[in-house]
This record gives C-alpha cells, sequence and structure tokens, in this order.
C-alpha cells in the first residue's frame, strides 16, 4: 500500500516527489522507491549514503553503484545521446551477461523486487517518509499521507 503514494507522487512529472516508500531490510538489503528523478542527483546522495553504510545502489532507467563514498560503476542502456552512458569499469557479472538488464543486475548484486516471496528473509517495517520536496511543500492529499 505504501508504494501507491510512491506511484502517485511519481506519475506528477510537473510535481517534485514529496514521499518515498522504505522498505524493511529485505535479505539484507534496505530499498527505498522514489525520491530523485535522474543519476545527477543520485551521484552525491549514493556516495553519501555509500561513506555511511558501505555501499549504496541507485535504480532506474540505468543503475549505479557507490562503494565507500565514491561511484564505482554506472550504467545507463537507454542513455539519450549526449548523456552519460557509462562510468568505472565493468562489474565481474556484466561480462557474462554483456548488457545484463535491470532484473539481472539486481539479483548479481543485490535484491530484486520481482522475486520477493516466502522465502526472502524480512527485519524491520516498511516507512512511508516525506522528501527534501515533502518537508518543504507537504506531503500531498490523500489517504495516504504522513
Amino acid at each position: 500500500m505504501d508504494l501507491s503514494a510512491w506511484y502517485h507522487d511519481w506519475g506528477l512529472p510537473a510535481l517534485p516527489a514529496r514521499r518515498c516508500y522504505v522498505t524493511p531490510a529485505l535479505d539484507g538489503w534496505t530499498l527505498i522507491f522514489g525520491g530523485f528523478p535522474g543519476v545527477e542527483k543520485a551521484i552525491p546522495v549514493c556516495e553519501a549514503v555509500s561513506r555511511r553504510l558501505g555501499e549504496c545502489h541507485w535504480y532506474a532507467s540505468g543503475w549505479l553503484v557507490a562503494r565507500a563514498g565514491r561511484v564505482v560503476r554506472y550504467c545507463d542502456p537507454e542513455a539519450y545521446p549526449g548523456e552519460v552512458a557509462e562510468l568505472g569499469d565493468p562489474l565481474p557479472f556484466e561480462d557474462e551477461y554483456g548488457d545484463p538488464g535491470l532484473h539481472k543486475v539486481l539479483a548479481a548484486i543485490s535484491v530484486d523486487p520481482e522475486r520477493l516471496g516466502p522465502h526472502t528473509r524480512v527485519e524491520g517495517r516498511g516507512v512511508l517518509a516525506l522528501t527534501a520536496a515533502g518537508r518543504a511543500l507537504g506531503p500531498g492529499a490523500g489517504a495516504l499521507s504522513i
């Protein structure tokens, strides 16, 4: 249900996302849905999170891995001409798959949300959190408002 708030915000491109959904730990990984629309905004956040927690991943049309405060790999097979499509050296699983696709990336280096099930170890609980825009503008109207 919490994801529906993020989907509502995400579907309004003229407005910044006001909320994001933070999962409980799933097989040791915490996933955050929503928050920043592009890699240029994701890079500094991922670097900061990885300085604190050791590693941070970002997934959209492409994906990014930051470790110990720096981006070690960014790849976006759907980048527009003139946009940065890659940073860093390919990770080992990329050699095996070529362009692995997002779900193979997720399965190789974290947790794939499409493969969650009764076998998934869950610790804690998910929360609906306000983004910087949500703190400044309020959470918006609706049944899922914070």
